[in-house]
């Protein structure tokens, strides 16, 4: 689907700004961030979704068939459980 299978993190770059780079129709921004983060858990400071840092490299490879199984309800329950 994309040419790359990874995706840099530029300085200033959350894994939002990621993710609606990620353009898949019909699909929130929110799944697409859940998606990115639970394939690359292991690169989060403490396996948190806001701990990323710049110049960190994304798989996003297989992130269309995660993405189907995360619905939006689920993947804002995650967003709100990071921030506690």
């Amino acid at each position: 689907m994309w040419p790359e299978e990874t995706i840099l993190l530029a300085k200033g770059e959350g894994l939002f700004t990621v993710a609606r780079k990620i353009k898949i129709k019909d699909i929130h921004p929110a799944r697409i961030a859940v998606a990115l983060w639970m394939k690359n858990i292991d690169k989060f400071i403490y396996r948190n979704i806001n701990g990323i840092q710049p110049n960190t490299q994304l798989d996003k490879s297989g992130i269309m068939q995660l993405v189907t199984k995360i619905d939006l309800q689920t993947a804002k329950n995650v967003l709100s459980g990071q921030l506690h």
